[in-house]
């Protein structure tokens, strides 16, 4: 049983890193165009657009302002956005689907037969709205550079060196 748990902790410790979309190498990071860095002083600042050339980082913010930044002094880079396209294919599914799943009676009733098409599509684009709305609202953040010369215990527990 503890070996078992102990190959377990170990698989999730290496396949971490393999599925884990972050790099270390700041050279490789393609141009992100909306996401938040975090230099290793502790600002932290949002962006519009970002590119590196070399080691420099330069990005725009949404007052079309650049900013240059060395490598060595960013602690980490963030892509933000929101769920806003996939809540609205699954609530758009899920209306779907239910207005399907409503309407399968509706051939017996000769008042109801021909608003059936109507009905789902309906239902298909309130599903779609509500869907898009809700995940308009849930932040989504995904890291994709993280300075290595952090102690790092994997995965999210962070000491920083100046111990914030």
């Amino acid at each position: 049983m503890k070996r078992n748990l102990l190959l377990c902790m170990i698989l999730w410790h290496f396949s971490y890193g393999v599925f884990s979309q972050e790099t270390n190498d700041i050279s490789k990071l393609p141009p992100i165009k909306k996401g938040e860095i975090m230099l290793t002083d502790g600002t932290s600042i949002e962006f519009s657009q970002l590119t590196v050339l070399n080691d420099t980082v330069v990005i725009s913010n949404s007052q079309s302002r650049q900013s240059k930044y060395a490598a060595n002094g960013i602690y980490k880079i963030s892509k933000t956005g929101n769920y806003a396209v996939l809540g609205a294919i699954t609530g758009g599914l899920g209306g779907l689907s239910g207005g399907i799943t409503g309407t399968q009676n509706w051939n017996t009733h000769e008042d109801l037969k021909e608003k059936k098409t109507s009905f789902i599509v309906g239902a298909t684009l309130v599903g779609a709205a509500l869907g898009g709305i809700t995940g308009a609202l849930i932040k989504r953040e995904k890291i994709v550079y993280k300075n290595s010369t952090y102690f790092s215990l994997k995965p999210g527990m962070d000491i920083y060196q100046d111990n914030k």
